[in-house]
């Protein structure tokens, strides 16, 4: 009888030892890093990077534009939007004097009129203080000005935030995320991607990471359907830990 009673004992013990095994596992999130684009999908920095390039623009004589009309072309960095916005005849040095104005603008006006969207200081705190994720930020947006726009509107929240003029090829290149995985030692299938242009939807392909998409940033939900089969879309920040 003793025998068989220490048996059952030893069994318990397994059989709880398993089932709290399989209670942990559950309990682990599969992604180890969240990177997510800045613009559009953390903050609604429309307001002062269209008064920063009207700025520019008013002062080399050109005309200026509506915020509404500029949304449109952001997500593929600043020399980009200042090519997009100047007549097609300007000269390359324009181009350039454009470039430096807005950014000297920019730095001292950053975060006049730029917001955190609704939801997503809750969502971080979640997601690094409880969930213990890695947290990451990779933006086309000036590497310094990014960094300053997080640190004013998210400290302590990111691991890495890289921006351009890094040393690293602007999105949709995957240089930067393949450079995160190496740096931060997780492999690219525990990875995942939040955007919200089609500049982030192709970056996430290009560095073989799993992405999902904000609709709540610079493009409508109907334009993000058509980009893919492996569009995931969420509508709120607080929809995103229901996917990882």
């Amino acid at each position: 009888m003793e025998i068989m009673n220490a048996v059952i004992v030893v069994l318990v013990g397994i059989a709880i030892f398993i089932v709290a095994a399989i209670l942990n596992k559950n309990n682990q999130n599969y992604y180890k890093l969240i990177v997510f684009d800045l613009d559009g999908t953390l903050i609604d920095s429309g307001g002062d990077l269209a008064d920063a390039l009207n700025a520019t623009l008013d002062k080399n004589g050109f005309t200026t534009i509506k915020r509404e009309e500029i949304i449109p072309l952001l997500g593929n960095g600043t020399r980009r939007l200042i090519s997009d916005v100047l007549p097609e005849n300007a000269s390359d040095e324009i181009k350039e004097k454009c470039y430096k104005e807005f950014l000297e603008y920019y730095k001292e006006h950053d975060t006049e009129k730029t917001i955190t969207y609704p939801g997503i200081k809750v969502l971080l705190g979640y997601l690094k203080n409880k969930k213990r994720y890695k947290l990451a930020v990779i933006t086309n947006k000036d590497d310094a000005i990014a960094k300053d726009i997080v640190n004013k509107l998210m400290p302590n929240k990111f691991d890495y935030v890289i921006g351009s003029n890094a040393g690293f090829r602007n999105k949709p290149a995957p240089d930067s995320l393949l450079y995160l995985s190496k740096k931060m030692k997780v492999k690219s299938h525990l990875m995942v991607y939040v955007g919200d242009s089609e500049v982030d939807y192709k970056f996430a392909l290009n560095g073989n990471v799993n992405v999902i998409m904000a609709s709540w940033g610079y493009r409508d939900k109907d334009f993000l359907r058509q980009l893919g089969n492996r569009v995931n879309i969420i509508d709120f920040p607080g929809e995103l830990h229901d996917l990882l």
